[in-house]
């Protein structure tokens, strides 16, 4: 059953972000003729509303159907960790980094014509995220294909063109993330034993690239930057030192100076994310999307992070999320029933847009809003649609 309730007022109180606009645009609702793809004719496993569109759970494919994902020989790396829509498609993320099992072939799925297409290839172990930057998608190479190999990225013009492999940054072995901020794209970059962690920027979509921050590692240890991200003019970079105890890296900048980060916990991985256009900082234990486990939320005051479990209805845990091309951020979240619900922020308020029954042998992992349609993925490599939002089908 669907729930249409609205939370609001969730920032409140939190020093200032309350008074930040949603940074959702009045069209985050319109459907667009070219994304509305044909009717589903997947056998409807829910049906959760009739008003105002038929709101229908449907599976597209499993994973045995999907080119590409199929061929993956590990667990994680048939999982479905990220879902990105550009240009009328919806992008896919999966591989698995760990076991080596790239190059990946970029999968994609075309409503217009029901379509999926992997015939482009990227010379890495695993797709993990998706990135827009100047009307273009770009993708991490999170580890070059080859032994110490170096990378940076992938970059895509259009849904017509292919996938274009960026220059290589100096000494990265791992780009775990990517951020637009302030015209520049941003990479977040690991090391080898005994080097240094990067963040890198590009003026000319990776042609070139300068080192904007660095973390040296000490001795037999390693240095890695996983994350980066950008909201309300501040650039936050979260990582870790491979010492014993695992030491947290966690840094902002805001008009040119970066600061430490203070009061980090222990473990997990330090998220950015983009919420009424202020920072906030989600903490997962694993990597989002990939059966990582949300353990909490804050924002950065005074140089440190402060607990923001707020932001997000009681109760529940994030699973994944992404944004629209129209700005609106979707979030995938697990209930405090065990069911799983997806969420839009839009108007400083959350909108339950419906919550799905928890499937017997898998798990929702992915999330993105195409047109008049969500699409969803799992941990077992299916996709999922719940179809026609807003309007029914003609």
């Amino acid at each position: 059953m669907l729930r249409a309730v609205v939370i609001a007022g969730l920032l409140a109180g939190c020093g200032g972000a309350d008074d930040v606009a949603a940074d959702v645009s009045d069209d985050a609702h319109e459907v667009s003729d070219d994304t509305h793809g044909p009717d589903v004719d997947a056998a409807p496993l829910q049906t959760l509303t009739t008003d105002p569109g038929a709101r229908v759970l449907s599976r597209l494919a499993t994973l045995e159907e999907l080119p590409g994902l199929a061929d993956q020989p590990s667990i994680r790396g048939r999982r479905i960790g990220t879902l990105a829509a550009f240009d009328a498609r919806i992008y896919f993320g999966y591989g698995d980094y760990s076991d080596n099992t790239g190059p990946i072939q970029v999968l994609s799925y075309e409503p217009a014509s029901a379509a999926f297409d992997a015939s482009h290839t990227v010379t890495t172990e695993e797709v993990l995220r998706f990135t827009r930057h100047t009307g273009r998608l770009f993708s991490p190479d999170i580890d070059p294909k080859g032994h110490q190999a170096e990378g940076s990225g992938f970059r895509l013009e259009s849904a017509d063109s292919a996938w274009e492999t960026m220059t290589p940054i100096a000494g990265a072995v791992h780009t775990f993330a990517l951020a637009s901020h302030d015209g520049r794209l941003f990479a977040a970059n690991g090391s080898l034993t005994g080097g240094a962690a990067t963040l890198t920027s590009t003026e000319d979509l990776g042609e070139t690239w300068v080192v904007e921050h660095s973390t040296q590692a000490p001795g037999s240890a390693f240095a890695r930057y996983t994350q980066v991200g950008s909201a309300g003019g501040v650039l936050f970079l979260g990582g870790w030192l491979s010492t014993a105890p695992r030491q947290q890296l966690g840094f902002v900048m805001d008009g040119g100076d970066w600061r430490p980060v203070h009061a980090l916990p222990p473990k997990g991985s330090l998220v950015p994310m983009e919420i009424d256009g202020a920072l906030i900082v989600a903490n997962i234990n694993g990597d989002h999307g990939k059966g990582g486990t949300h353990l909490g939320t804050y924002r950065v005051q005074d140089d440190a992070l402060q607990s923001a479990d707020y932001v997000f209805p009681a109760g529940q845990r994030v699973i994944n999320w992404s944004t629209d091309q129209s700005g609106g951020l979707w979030v995938l979240t697990r209930t405090g029933a065990g069911d799983v619900a997806i969420l839009l922020r839009e108007d400083a308020a959350w909108t339950e847009i419906a919550v799905l029954t928890a499937l017997p042998d898998d798990e929702f992992s992915a999330v993105a809003r195409l047109g008049n349609h969500v699409y969803l993925g799992t941990l077992g490599g299916d996709f999922y649609t719940v179809a026609e939002l807003y309007a029914p089908a003609p």
